[in-house]
């Protein structure tokens, strides 16, 4: 997922690393959606004088997207079974947690979320 400011860097990046080895088509890029931006005081924020600035809708956008862009059903139509989902700016994730993925799988559930006491 990217976003309208950063899509282009992101395809290039990945089209000089020949798609870390895969296919070009075995990579799916897709941008989030973007919000108005508003100042603490609850004022839109102009890009210029006739424009509202916006900014990406962060992770959670990410729901929205796959659901806009019909990428759920490509997915499925790849036979995809499981997404794994996380915030970016934990630097601390696991990515695709083997013990984790198979413990919900095992349970059936449709979605699980693992969290962390602050």
């Amino acid at each position: 997922m990217t976003s309208p400011f950063t899509d282009d860097v992101t395809r290039k990046f990945f089209e000089s690393r020949k798609y870390f080895g895969l296919e070009a088509d075995q990579v799916t890029f897709f941008q989030q959606g973007t919000l108005p931006c508003v100042s603490d005081d609850g004022r839109f924020i102009m890009e210029t004088p006739y424009k509202v600035a916006k900014a990406p809708d962060g992770n959670g956008g990410v729901y929205a997207a796959l659901k806009s862009k019909k990428l759920l059903d490509d997915m499925s139509s790849r036979g995809v079974k499981y997404v794994d989902c996380y915030g970016v700016d934990n630097v601390l994730v696991r990515v695709a947690d083997p013990t984790f993925l198979g413990y919900f799988i095992e349970k059936g559930v449709s979605s699980a979320a693992k969290v962390v006491r602050k």
